[in-house]
This record gives C-alpha cells, sequence and structure tokens, in this order.
C-alpha cells in the first residue's frame, strides 16, 4: 500500500487529478480580440547580475572559445540586439516580462494565443542586413527563443504538455491530442517561416556576423516550470501550495519523465542554436534555473562548448564567466555604461528605446548621437556595444530607430577605423588633462576621439592637449583629423602640433578654415602616427 500511495503521489503531481483530467485541443481555443488588463507598463525584471549563482565547480576538460575567436569577437565592437517575439504582435513590452507580472489567468491565455493569427507579411531579411550594413552594424544576436516560450525558427523539438489556462487555477494537458501530432511552438509551424534561418543567410551574403540570443526558461512549457520567475507556476501565481503544477513538487524524482523532457528539450534547444545554421559568432544565454538543476546544465554547457569551440558563450545561467568561476566567455553590462573599464570580456547591452524590443512611442528612443558617444566610451574601455531594437509585428523596424542607426552609419564611415579592430590602451581610456578624449589604438596608430555633443567646446578651442600622445619629430609623427581630407588628392590634411607645455603630451591644431557643419558630433577624432603613449597611460 505504502508504494501504491506513493506512486499515486506521483502521477497527481506529474499529471493532475487521478481521474477527471481536463484535456482540450488547444487549437480549439477561441483568441480574444482585444489585450485584457492586468499586465501593461511593468518593468523589466533580470536575473542576478552581480555574483551570479555557481553551477559547481568548472569542469576541468572544459575548455573557453579560443584565443584566437576572442580577438576576432573584439575587433567587431558594434553590434544590433534584435528582440522579436509575441510580444511584438500587439507593441507590449518589455519583450515578454508582461506575462511574469500579469495580474490574472485571462491575461495569460490571451498572450499565448495570439501566435495563432500572427503573420510577420513585411519581414525582409536582407532588408535588415542592408539596415544593418549602413550602420556600419558587424554582428548581431537574434532572439531564438524569449522567456515565452516561442521559438523563432524551425525548431525540430516540441512541447509535450500545455498550460490549461480555462480556470481560475492552472492546470497541466497535452498540447495536443491526435495520435502523431507535433506542437512545436514556433515560427515554422505558425506562419511557415525559419525567421532565424532567413536572417543568418542574409547575414553570410552581406558580410553581418550572426549570434543568437537564447533564454533558458519557457514559461510555455509546464515541464520548465521551476523558475523563480516563472508566469504560471512561480510563487502567489496560478500554481498553489499542493498543487498538481505545484514546482515545488516538481523533481527528476517525482517526476522522471517530464524531468526527462525537460533536460533533453532545453539541452536540444541549445545545440540547435550552435549547429542548425553554421558557425556563430556568440550565444547570448539568459536567466537561469535553480540549483537542482545544475548537473543537467554542465552536462549541456560541455555538449555545447565541444560542438561549438569559437562561439562565444554569455555567463549568464552557467555560473557567470571564467573570472566569476563560471563557463562563460564574456558578459555583458545591461541598460547601464561602465564608468571604468571591467576584467575580462565584456559587452554592453543597451535599449535604444523603452524596451529592447519594440516601442511604438517615438518619444523612447535615442538619437544616433547617443549611440556615437557611448560606442567611442565603451570600446575605449575594452568593450563593445550592442543597441537594442526589435521590429514590430509586421517585421519592420521603427522609422526612429533606423533613423538613429543611419546617423551611427555615417559617422562610423568616416570615424569607423578609431572603432573597428581596435584596442584599449593598457593604463588610461580617458586623457587626464583634456577629459572628453577617448584613446583606442591598432597596431603604432593611436586614435584621439574628442566627445562633445554639440560640438561647441571642440570647435571654441583653437587646440587642444593629448597628454597621453607623446610626439617624435615634426618629420615623423602626423596628426590628422578624420574627415579632414584634401578635396583634389582624397588624402588626409595633416594638423599643427606641438609639444605640450611642460613636455607632456601634444596640443593639436585646429585649422580654423575648418567648416563644423562638415563634420557629424559628438565624436572627433584625431589620428596619431610616428608617436608613442605616455608610460602612464
Amino acid at each position: 500500500m505504502r508504494g501504491l500511495r506513493t506512486a499515486t503521489l506521483a502521477w497527481a503531481v506529474c499529471f493532475g487529478p487521478v481521474f477527471g483530467a481536463r484535456v482540450h485541443d488547444s487549437a480549439q481555443v477561441t483568441p480574444l480580440t482585444s489585450r485584457p488588463s492586468g499586465a501593461v507598463g511593468v518593468d523589466r525584471v533580470e536575473a542576478a547580475m552581480v555574483n551570479p549563482p555557481s553551477i559547481g565547480p568548472v569542469n576541468p576538460d572544459y575548455r573557453y572559445a579560443s584565443d584566437q575567436a576572442v580577438d576576432a569577437w573584439h575587433d567587431l565592437k558594434f553590434g544590433l540586439r534584435i528582440h522579436w517575439g509575441e510580444y511584438a504582435i500587439d507593441g507590449l513590452g518589455p519583450e515578454s516580462w508582461p506575462l511574469n507580472r500579469a495580474h490574472n489567468i485571462t491575461f495569460l491565455k490571451w498572450y499565448w494565443d495570439q501566435y495563432k493569427t500572427w503573420n510577420p507579411v513585411k519581414y525582409d531579411a536582407d532588408q535588415w542586413i542592408s539596415m544593418m550594413n549602413s550602420a556600419g552594424i558587424k554582428f548581431f544576436d537574434f532572439t531564438l527563443k524569449h522567456h515565452e516560450g516561442f521559438s523563432m525558427y524551425d525548431t525540430n523539438t516540441d512541447v509535450h504538455d500545455c498550460w490549461d489556462l480555462s480556470g481560475t487555477e492552472a492546470a497541466i494537458k497535452p498540447c495536443c491530442t491526435t495520435p502523431g501530432c507535433r506542437f512545436p511552438y514556433s515560427s515554422q509551424a505558425a506562419f511557415g517561416r525559419d525567421i532565424a534561418g532567413e536572417l543568418v543567410a542574409a547575414a553570410r551574403e552581406g558580410g553581418v556576423e550572426p549570434g543568437f540570443y537564447f533564454s533558458h526558461i519557457d514559461w510555455f512549457d509546464p515541464d520548465m516550470r521551476i523558475d523563480q520567475w516563472n508566469a504560471v507556476a512561480s510563487p502567489g501565481k496560478f500554481c498553489p501550495t499542493g498543487s498538481a503544477c505545484d514546482p515545488a513538487t516538481y523533481s527528476n524524482a517525482t517526476c522522471p519523465i517530464e524531468w526527462g523532457r525537460f533536460v533533453l528539450r532545453h539541452r536540444a534547444q541549445i545545440v540547435e542554436a550552435l549547429t542548425k545554421y553554421g558557425d556563430i559568432v556568440e550565444l547570448s544565454l539568459d536567466m537561469q534555473f535553480p540549483p537542482i538543476f545544475n548537473q543537467a546544465m554542465q552536462d549541456t554547457i560541455m555538449l555545447a562548448r565541444s560542438i561549438a569551440p569559437k562561439t562565444l558563450f554569455r555567463g549568464r545561467g552557467i555560473g557567470g564567466t571564467k573570472q566569476e568561476g563560471g563557463y562563460g566567455d564574456y558578459e555583458t553590462p545591461e541598460e547601464t555604461f561602465p564608468s571604468s573599464p571591467l576584467p575580462g570580456n565584456w559587452q554592453v547591452i543597451f535599449h535604444g528605446s523603452n524596451y529592447m524590443s519594440y516601442d511604438p512611442d517615438p518619444s523612447h528612443y535615442v538619437n544616433g548621437s547617443f549611440i556615437v558617444w557611448h560606442l567611442a566610451d565603451v570600446v575605449a574601455k575594452g568593450g563593445l556595444m550592442q543597441i537594442g531594437y526589435g521590429p514590430d509585428g509586421t517585421g519592420q523596424f521603427h522609422p526612429k530607430a533606423v533613423e538613429a542607426l543611419e546617423y551611427a552609419g555615417r559617422w562610423l564611415g568616416t570615424n569607423g577605423e578609431s572603432i573597428y579592430g581596435t584596442r584599449p590602451l593598457t593604463q588610461r581610456w580617458q586623457d587626464p588633462v583634456t577629459q572628453e578624449v577617448r584613446y583606442t589604438r591598432k597596431n603604432e596608430t593611436i586614435y584621439a576621439t574628442y566627445l562633445d555633443y554639440g560640438g561647441a567646446k571642440f570647435w571654441g578651442s583653437p587646440s587642444h592637449t593629448l597628454f597621453c600622445v607623446v610626439p617624435k619629430t615634426q618629420q615623423t609623427t602626423m596628426v590628422t583629423l578624420l574627415g579632414y581630407i584634401d578635396d583634389q588628392t582624397r588624402q588626409p590634411i595633416p594638423l599643427e602640433w606641438k609639444p605640450a607645455d611642460g613636455g607632456n603630451g601634444t596640443a593639436v591644431s585646429v585649422p580654423s578654415v575648418l567648416d563644423p557643419t562638415l563634420f557629424l558630433p559628438p565624436g572627433f577624432v584625431f589620428k596619431i602616427e610616428g608617436a608613442t603613449i605616455h608610460s602612464t597611460c
């Protein structure tokens, strides 16, 4: 009898009530025609960024991305972060976080029904890549799957069980009941397009390096209900304590079949991300599972590394970066700009509006000068930068996003050599005398970018002191201003310079004949050849 009671309890925990279980064909659910209230204007909730949870000691056989791959990654500098999923259909944001803040079960049901009528007819991958090239974008991360669970690619994995949201409390039901049916919950299944596949193909043709974002957590799949942010099953949501879907009673021991599906589907999608479309430059993993999943995660990341030795992994959910004792190759300060250089490999990700996803309000968008200023600042500190924009439900980016990217592209068209393929100085990223200046270097060439939003301060002074630049002789040291060229020869016109007062640095003169309207603020770039870097820089 004791064994029978245990078996019956396990059945109830994993499958719901033993008798009278509700089974519905999800395709028969009629979607709502308008968005219900209950999850508007929420704030994004992020996984812990500081002191990320360990998933255990790093396996001694693990190898991080190769030095060659990391060096090539550092050359890229400027990227685009594209969040696209069901949240774009209704202009809802940020991303799929409104699900986490839903006040009623009706909102969840409405949200997860949207895909049934979705068809982004204006999505054109070639057009996206053309926009990136015009903007000077060298790489991107596209959202294969956000926390909502919708796969924006042709996944070979299926969701076995779905949430039954027909009552006031959640239950679990089969996603479909027809023998042999599949339920991949993906763009391919919903409207017949492999969104990620089309984008990667266009990127390969257009010379842009592809990368992917992938959320470990998946709120659509009840098999994965253990994360603390789960939109259905987290504390206080729609799976009360002791109910059949209560994650507190869910584990490999109580529900081995469901847990096995959980592990294998999560693993299979990471393998798909790394193999389905060829090599990718980085895999931006997001969020984390509780410690009960640590061993499975270690096994998965060991497999991932074995099949993708050149791909950089973000440290989220895998114990952080190498410096933090985890399996990650890089980390991403988010929605903030570091005030000084950070250890290890890092890449700022910053939303170009109020969301990383589509934001319908034009007043929320940053301008191109904002992108340029922070890109130059971040690169001088040794980082990379991705600006985050998402398309609308039809597949088009907001005009304000396109406008800002075009401006950045025009600036980079003149000044890009001070950004791409450069490295920071070893001791200083900012000039100690002229604090508006940010430094980068490339081989023996030094770049000094004077950051001034309006340009008035740059143009208002006849000369600028570059403390970190030690000149040699008038014959061997040449200083030019990128964009200031001879109209006939198209060659750079040398600027006058002299040793700075006190012998520390170089004082560079700004010709009064220059037309300020021909230069795009906020970055004015001095290129210095035939000089050395001050010993304190």
